[in-house]
């Protein structure tokens, strides 16, 4: 991702990059050493009775796969030691990720193993064995930790906002209260956010899933590549349409003398439909192709081409809200690389803003300038 740094006048900026993320992985083998053929088989969901509703993974799962994923989930969460399930796998590995996707409140499981059971019972029947980092009663306890912090934010939620605000204010909210820091406990996992206040992207999005579902907003987190790094991000169902975010880019810093500086970066809310593809899903797509509730439309600051009028605008009305900072963001490249040399080459600026110093990032990939007051 390209991301430009300018200062007009005397002062200098430095941009600190988020894109890199920590690596994750999904523990599957068929080592079984230890376990005894002949041990019973504890079976948990049956065919037809789901145990997920509203899950965005799920509801894109074959039929034969959804089953496998009730009878995992249940045994999840009931902290079962072993379980069969009928399916290739592929299909259990896909599966397992999934449910890890849709079930933020699932920290407590850092793998599986499983044995081939085909030629005692049925082809394509295997034990999966969990690999638990907790057990009952501690997972019960960080829980009661983890849902005080979100309780306590969900709570300040006015009763006039629809799902649209719901989502930019959780946004807003775990970016704030998070700092990303790659060797944190649990930073793969919600509980960085709630109980530590430092994560890496794993950590964002499950944090980030985990508030929106607790509002009723069905909310997945996606794992994948961008820009050739693990990554992972957020794919929610707001106003019965797909959106992505990504909050670990969306919490972006600069230094400022000397001075470490965070601020919301909207252009990772609601991404526009366009800034999507670099984002590589490493096994569910979902097609996020709305773009009502995109942030930059949303917000009335997305322009087709450069209008002097509109953006005099739109930045008088920013200064007198008392912003510290705001994003304009263009149809194409060149509408860009026009409001650039329009704004700042020219002096435009000037007549909006006056200042000893302007400030501004700019970013090819979102075609936005960010000018900070």
């Amino acid at each position: 991702m390209k991301r430009t740094i300018h200062t007009l006048a005397l002062c200098a900026i430095i941009i600190i990059s988020l894109v890199a993320c920590s690596g994750f992985s999904f523990k599957a083998n068929d080592s079984t050493d230890g376990q005894n053929s002949n041990d019973k088989i504890k079976t948990s969901a049956i065919a037809g009775e789901s145990t997920s509703v509203n899950t965005i993974c799920y509801d894109l799962l074959s039929d034969n796969c959804k089953v496998i994923y009730d009878e995992l989930l249940l045994a999840f969460q009931n902290f079962e030691s072993e379980v069969i399930v009928s399916g290739s796998e592929e299909d259990i590995e896909l599966v397992y990720r999934n449910i890890l996707s849709d079930h933020p409140e699932i920290f407590y499981i850092s793998g599986y193993v499983y044995k081939d059971k085909s030629n005692i019972v049925d082809r394509n029947n295997y034990i999966i064995y969990p690999s638990y980092t907790e057990d009952k009663d501690s997972y019960e306890e960080l829980l009661s930790k983890a849902d005080d912090v979100a309780n306590s934010w969900i709570e300040k939620i006015p009763d006039t906002y629809n799902e649209y605000d719901i989502s930019k204010y959780l946004f807003e909210k775990v970016i704030e209260n998070t700092s990303y820091v790659t060797d944190t406990t649990h930073n793969q996992d919600m509980l960085s956010v709630f109980l530590f206040n430092q994560s890496v992207c794993g950590g964002y999005s499950q944090g980030y899933s985990y508030l929106m579902q607790k509002c009723g907003i069905p909310c997945a987190t996606i794992y994948g590549v961008v820009d050739e790094e693990n990554h992972s991000w957020n794919v929610s169902i707001i106003d019965n349409n797909y959106y992505m975010s990504d909050l670990t880019n969306g919490d972006s810093k600069f230094i400022l003398d000397d001075e470490k500086i965070s601020y919301v970066n909207y252009s990772y809310f609601n991404v526009l439909p366009d800034c999507v593809t670099d984002y590589v899903p490493s096994c569910t797509t979902i097609s996020c192709n709305a773009t009502d509730l995109c942030y930059f439309i949303k917000d009335n600051s997305y322009y087709e081409v450069f209008d002097d009028a509109v953006i005099e605008k739109k930045i008088a009305a920013s200064l007198e809200d008392g912003d510290k900072y705001l994003t304009l963001c263009f149809a194409t490249e060149d509408g860009l690389l026009a409001a650039e040399e329009i704004l700042f080459d020219r002096g435009y600026i000037a007549k909006y803003y006056s200042s000893t110093s302007i400030k501004y990032i700019d970013s090819s990939r979102f075609h936005t300038i960010t000018i900070f007051f």
